[in-house]
């Protein structure tokens, strides 16, 4: 299968949307802005697996999501 690797301002496009869904999950603009932007750091290292089965912005929620989980897991255990 062929690989399709986003370029970095198409991954730029989707902060916004990013932003708004990690501030909705975890209530705190700052903290979601750097889910947000370690999101985008591991989008750009990982880019090679990212293959076009699903949109951009699919996969990148995906990232986020765990991102997200990782965040209330150091929450609960600080």
């Amino acid at each position: 299968m062929l690989r399709k690797t986003p370029p970095r301002d198409d991954l730029a496009t989707h902060v916004g949307y990013l932003r708004r869904y990690a501030v909705r999950k975890v209530g705190d603009p700052d903290v979601a802005a750097d889910l947000v932007q370690d999101t985008l750091v591991s989008a750009m290292r990982a880019q090679s697996g990212f293959r076009g089965g699903s949109s951009l912005r699919t996969w990148l929620v995906a990232i986020l999501k765990h991102k997200i989980l990782d965040e209330f897991r150091r929450r609960i255990h600080a």
